[in-house]
């Protein structure tokens, strides 16, 4: 279903460990959307607000989405100055249509209404729109709605608002972004109130869109708003999605799963630093266009009110801002966007490629002369290279023992403002310290740049191959590079700036290397016919081979490295 994509929309998940409040409980395969540990890459805006009937919009935010017929149906908010909210429809056959397809106001509500939720209900074969709105007529005016079509792709069709629960309990303070799922017996209103709390009504599915129980506290904690819950195909487990603020970016996204819809709900990826979408776990594989990860949907394995979700993996529709464009503007007036996440196809397992007490695994490779020398060490659970006031040495490489071939690695480097040197990370890389090695003993191969006084260098790609020996991302000549050639777009901290820990990334399949810096795309390279070439075959190197943390010849580097971690595809 999400083969026409522009990119890969398909999370395939890794087998973790999910530490739950009532244990720790093994993931297997099968439930890789419960993993705590995501990795996802957004490219451009998928689309902006527009003109429509003779008012500029400021926002377009809030998407649901269900595929139906063979397009992509999507329902959002947009948000005016003539109107403050409405609720617009757009569909297309690919994403890369999205930013083109018309955009119509619905005109089941005059009024205020926004933060629209689409399904099919099958017990009515109707499909059913639950949203957020206000009329004066109602008791009380602002209430959960919805409305109702037997024609999807008509938004005229849609029939007039009308209140859902028709009362507010008295304990609640406020109530918004309203969602409802179904199971076999029940549908559940679930609902948030930007206190830290999620609610819960529910009503039977004959009852359906009436009857709904008082709400009761479902989940309390670190949570803000839109708290949109989802099946697992064909498993007894749910997945709820709930905004947060304050994590990496202004708002980001934390999951818990559940056994029942009226069950308790445990935390899965639900912390700062390990949450389910983010900006520390979302790279931007084009110019950036956002800061904060707001408001997500789950592109969903069926359209009805199971709202169900492949076990193995799903796309996800998102609104997002740059921190620039939403600085001073109330919230009303914030340039809201669409987009998408996407992650690479590596179902692997993650592996830690250091242990955090000693160098297992790993192995220095260095002419004999260096080899008394300590620079590579482990010092308060990091490797540390650190070569100051040590004199002169040659290269000095930090080996893995094990080989790899198609991977996606990720590990944090800190660098240090006394340090002038020069390190890197050496990939699909083989040792040669044979009678024909240059210097007495090589590693040949690809290396990704570190170079801390050039930052425009890092992410870059150097072949360090004998034959080679030149810049292959950019393609240049030699060793030169200048700031005019370096990286379009990069963020850098040294060790006293920020969190003093610079996030690197590096994917390879294939011919193709790709390498993000805190989240930005640096290279993009796609290295058929010189990855592969006689040089590099001849070195067996460039597709397969060792990874290793650099120290350049004579260079006086104090850098560290932590959290190593890469998975491998299994396919």
């Amino acid at each position: 279903m999400l083969s026409n994509m522009r990119r890969l929309a398909v999370i395939c998940f890794t087998a973790v460990i999910v530490f739950a409040l009532r244990g720790e409980v093994t993931a297997n395969p099968e439930d890789g959307i419960l993993s705590t540990r995501v990795q996802w890459t957004t490219g451009k805006s998928i689309a902006g607000p527009m003109r429509i009937d003779g008012e500029s919009w400021l926002s377009i935010k809030d998407p649901t989405i269900v595929r139906h017929e063979g397009k992509w149906h999507v329902f959002c908010t947009v948000r005016g100055t003539t109107r403050s909210h409405a609720i617009v429809y757009l569909s297309f056959a690919d994403w890369d249509q999205a930013e083109e397809a018309e955009q119509r106001i619905l005109s089941c509500h005059e009024g205020y209404f926004c933060a629209p939720q689409v399904f099919y209900f099958r017990p009515h074969q109707k499909w059913y729109m639950i949203c957020q709105a206000s009329d004066d007529s109602w008791t009380p005016p602002y209430q959960p709605a919805f409305a109702t079509t037997d024609d999807l792709s008509d938004p005229d069709s849609w029939s007039p608002l009308t209140p859902l629960v028709g009362r507010k309990a008295d304990h609640l303070n406020a109530w918004l972004d309203f969602w409802v799922i179904g199971d076999e017996e029940k549908a559940y209103l679930f609902f948030t109130s930007l206190d830290g709390k999620m609610w819960r009504a529910d009503t039977g599915l004959e009852a359906f869109p009436q009857g709904w129980s008082d709400p009761v506290i479902c989940l309390e904690g670190d949570i803000f708003e839109a708290g949109h819950i989802y099946r697992i195909q064909g498993q007894p487990q749910y997945l709820a999605i709930i905004e947060a603020q304050g994590g990496h970016g202004w708002r980001y996204q934390k999951s818990y799963g559940a056994d029942r819809l009226d069950g308790e709900w445990r935390p899965i990826a639900a912390t700062r630093d390990l949450a389910f979408a983010s900006m520390r776990n979302v790279d931007q594989a084009e110019e950036r266009w956002t800061d904060c990860i707001s408001h997500v949907e789950l592109i969903r394995a069926g359209n009805d009110e199971r709202l169900e979700v492949a076990p193995q993996g799903t796309g996800v529709v998102f609104q997002g801002v740059l921190d620039s464009d939403r600085q001073g503007k109330g919230y009303g007036a914030i340039p809201w966007r669409l987009g998408l996440l996407e992650s690479y196809p590596f179902d692997g397992e993650w592996i830690s490629l250091f242990n955090g007490n000693d160098l297992e695994g790993w192995t220095v490779r260095c002419l004999p002369e260096d080899r008394e020398k300590v620079f590579w060490k482990v010092t308060d659970g990091v490797i540390e290279c650190d070569s100051l006031g040590q004199g002169p040495h040659d290269y000095v490489w930090l080996m893995t023992d094990k080989e790899y071939d198609d991977f996606d690695l990720r590990l944090k480097f800190q660098a240090f403002r006394e340090s002038k040197g020069n390190s890197g990370v050496q990939i699909r890389s083989r040792y040669d310290d044979g009678p024909e090695a240059p210097r007495g003993g090589w590693l040949d191969g690809p290396q990704i740049d570190i170079h801390p006084t050039g930052p425009y260098r890092i992410g870059l790609i150097y072949d360090e191959t004998r034959e080679e020996k030149r810049w292959i991302y950019p393609s240049l000549k030699g060793s030169g590079i200048t700031e005019s050639q370096g990286a379009k777009s990069w963020e850098f901290n040294f060790h006293d700036e920020g969190n003093g820990w610079n996030d690197l990334r590096i994917y390879c399949e294939g011919t193709v290397i790709r390498t993000f810096l805190n989240g930005r795309l640096v290279s993009d390279y796609d290295g058929k016919g010189v990855l592969d070439d006689a040089a590099h075959r001849k070195r067996s190197v460039g597709l397969k081979g060792h990874i290793a943390l650099q120290l350049h010849t004579n260079d006086a580097l104090k850098i560290r490295f932590k959290d190593i971690i890469l998975r491998e595809s299994t396919q």
